[in-house]
């Protein structure tokens, strides 16, 4: 958010704004309580959309499915 109000505002941003320094080595794997959980439903949900011309009528996850072609799109990034 911090790069796009920097852009948006340009030289008028405030001068105290900073954007934050990365204190940790990227390179290095997450701890067990690091990271971010994406879901395409609540824990009480099942997510799964028709499909019938591209998987033969059988349900999948819609979020899932995005997640892989954007995935599968992007492998050199």
């Amino acid at each position: 958010i911090g790069t796009h109000l920097l852009e948006f505002f340009g030289s008028d941003a405030s001068l105290r704004f900073r954007l934050p320094v990365l204190d940790r080595d990227l390179s290095q794997p997450l701890k067990s309580d690091e990271g971010i959980l994406l879901s395409g439903c609540q824990s009480d949900e099942t997510s799964a959309d028709m499909s019938p011309n591209m998987s033969n009528g059988k349900a999948y996850g819609a979020f899932s499915n995005a997640v892989q072609i954007v995935l599968k799109d992007n492998k050199e990034k």
